[in-house]
């Protein structure tokens, strides 16, 4: 198990020494190759398993258990705790520039420790919506007609659609992100905004059908 207060640095205490995630290209969707948003892909689907270890050992301690909601039934218990979570530490993490311009250039270590926290939170997000939505698998948003969104050439969880040729598409990394954009904002803390979003794709809704 990695040691959480070995190292001194400027994230908050229960961050420190967190492994990064180190995918091997970094920057805007858009800017990356096809063949460079692969890599990432590949990165993610490698390692998935080892970064759901280590942010289960980081949860731990706040008493949430990952692998058990990860199994569970029903998704919302493991997603209800780490929103809540992230609701009451992420604040804690100081250093980080915590805008959407800065985010998708972070090399998630260092003071951006955080973001690395940010794509393992999102991974166990995709890995529930897979689990308990089959229909959704992990991938690339290489959809042309998407170059503009911050999906595009991004690693995300996406199922196709009924009534046309697009994916249904869960960008659940921005998705995690953003709750490190909105700390603080009431809206983020009267509703599990992360849960919401899941449950529209669970349902099928972005599918073009009702779920089974």
């Amino acid at each position: 198990m990695f040691d959480l207060f070995k190292r001194t640095n400027k994230t908050g205490g229960w961050l420190r020494d967190y492994p990064p995630y180190q995918a091997p290209h970094v920057g805007v969707g858009r800017t990356l190759s096809e063949a460079q948003a692969s890599e990432n892909l590949d990165y993610l689907l490698a390692n998935k398993a080892q970064r759901l270890h280590y942010l289960a050992e980081l949860v731990e301690q706040f008493d949430i258990d990952v692998m058990a909601g990860l199994d569970s039934n029903s998704p919302q218990g493991l997603v209800d705790a780490l929103y809540h979570w992230a609701d009451a530490h992420w604040s804690d993490v100081a250093g980080t520039d915590k805008t959407r311009n800065a985010w998708p250039k972070s090399t998630r270590d260092g003071d951006d420790l955080i973001y690395s926290v940010v794509t393992d939170t999102a991974i166990a997000l995709g890995q529930l919506l897979v689990r308990h939505r089959p229909t959704y698998a992990w991938g690339l948003d290489l959809d042309a007609s998407n170059v503009t969104m911050a999906s595009y050439r991004r690693c995300v969880v996406q199922a196709p659609m009924k009534t046309c040729q697009h994916m249904a598409i869960a960008d659940v990394e921005q998705m995690v992100a953003e709750r490190v954009f909105n700390a603080g904002k009431p809206h983020w803390k009267w509703e599990n905004q992360w849960l919401r979003a899941l449950n529209d794709h669970l349902s099928g809704t972005h599918e073009g059908t009702a779920q089974t």
